[in-house]
């Protein structure tokens, strides 16, 4: 069963319509408002005139001896002068030629309800009552005309305003029609595009501004992701390409001798850690990347650094002759810092792994120290290494994803390890700082202090 029309949704209208049509209203209102005031104006305006020649005429009579006045009263003559009557004990004593016998009843007078308007009166002077009857056909007949100028006029502002409508409309939503075609130029193409800039300093400009630079994050952010599953995928296809050929080794089992057999399932585990690993470190990026509002709290780092300096000297001793160096100087040592443990923790650990990694194989020693930075409220850890160091045209890849320098390609791993402490370091709001000369490298973890005390 279908719905009546009346019941139907009613579709909105246009932004560009119901701009136009309030312009519209606002224009006709503002003129029809005006029209009227102007036209209540010159009503009260003709009204106090008639009042004051009224009130004139009424001092001069009163100010006549009897033979003056009869003269005076005889000289309205013509249709449109007042007319005049004396009146003495309710009789006519005297009238002006214009007159009929008797005066018009008292009733209502004025220059908008009387119809033809009038103004009555009464003066009194030696037992004499002057009623004047003044004659307001001139007067209504400028009203009438001034009205159908006004009336006229305000048709003609009607449809000038329903024209200033639509070209003010169309002129204001100019910007709004371009930045809607960027938008569905971009659906279109499945393409991101910066919007055009709309003339001027208003706000559709900054608007648009606003939009480019989120479009310009957007496409970072799909930039990124399109690289990150590039090199994801790159670096997985050599580790599934050893679990296939062990795998492919494996299915003739009974034929293998027992070392083959080991070989292969070592390589195997191996592998598949390295797997495991590579997405661990993706994951925990992503997360380091997406937590932007993470609870930070106070967290004593010198205690932080000596947890995982204990466990990175078990690490080493399995690996002689590697050794690592703790340092702390006291007045650090009861130090907060706003961070979250978890995520500062696994930066300090990619470092550290790293430095113990690329260690001078005769005697690599990692030197952790915390130190202060001297200028700006920062209390950091700075891990050193003795190894070969990094090139200086290498130093702005280090923290690219999957980037591996020549020293680097030599040893095991994926690239993450300074990426994902960046990208920890910054969840933070901390940072991360690089050196590296012939003589080794260091890297500078910078956490903010926390002055609050908590």
């Amino acid at each position: 069963m279908t719905g009546s029309p009346s019941s139907a949704v009613r579709k909105p209208l246009p932004l560009r319509r119901r701009l136009t049509r309030e312009i519209m209203s606002a224009i006709v209102v503002l003129v029809l408002a005006f029209a009227l005031t102007t036209l209540l104006a010159i009503g009260l305006h003709l009204d106090h005139d008639a009042q004051r020649d009224v009130h004139t005429l009424f001092s001069n009579l009163s100010r006549q001896n009897p033979r003056a006045l009869t003269g005076l009263v005889q000289a309205y003559n013509r249709p449109s002068d007042p007319r005049i009557w004396v009146i003495k004990d309710q009789r006519v004593l005297d009238r002006s030629p214009n007159s009929p016998l008797q005066p018009p009843r008292a009733g209502l007078a004025g220059f908008i309800w009387q119809r033809p308007p009038v103004f009555q009166g009464q003066a009194l002077r030696g037992g004499l009552t002057f009623v004047i009857d003044w004659p307001l056909a001139s007067d209504l007949t400028l009203f009438r005309g001034l009205a159908l100028v006004v009336a006229a006029v305000t048709a003609l502002a009607a449809v000038a305003g329903v024209a200033i409508a639509r070209w003010t409309t169309r002129r204001a939503l100019e910007p709004v029609k371009t930045m809607t075609d960027g938008v569905q130029r971009m659906l279109d193409t499945r393409s991101i595009h910066p919007l055009p800039l709309p003339s001027g300093e208003d706000e559709f400009t900054k608007l648009a501004v606003l939009l480019n630079r989120l479009l310009a994050s957007l496409e970072h952010q799909r930039q990124q992701e399109r690289d990150l599953l590039a090199d994801a995928a790159h670096h997985l296809r050599t580790p599934l390409g050893v679990i296939r050929g062990n795998l492919d080794i494996l299915r003739r089992w009974h034929a293998l001798d027992l070392s083959t057999r080991d070989e292969c399932l070592e390589t195997l585990d191996r592998t598949v850690t390295e797997m495991a690993q590579l997405a661990r470190d993706l994951l925990t990026m992503e997360q380091a990347s997406a937590s932007v509002d993470i609870s930070l709290s106070g967290l004593q780092l010198a205690v932080l650094l000596r947890e995982v300096a204990e466990d990175a000297s078990a690490l080493a001793a399995a690996q002689p002759p590697l050794t690592v160096e703790l340092t702390v100087e006291p007045s650090l040592s009861n130090i907060r810092v706003l961070a979250y443990e978890a995520f500062a923790r696994r930066a300090l650990w990619a470092v550290i792994e790293n430095a113990l990694k690329y260690c001078s194989p005769e005697r690599g020693t990692v030197r952790l120290e915390l130190c202060a930075a001297p200028n700006d409220p920062l209390l950091g850890v700075r891990v050193q290494d003795n190894g070969p160091g990094i090139p200086a045209e290498e130093l702005p890849h280090v923290f690219t994803r999957f980037y591996r320098g020549a020293q680097a390609r030599q040893s095991p791993g994926a690239g993450l390890g300074l990426a994902l402490a960046r990208a920890l370091m910054q969840a933070q709001h901390g940072s991360i700082q690089i050196q590296a000369d012939s003589r080794g490298t260091i890297v500078t973890l910078w956490f903010r202090i926390d002055h609050t005390g908590n």
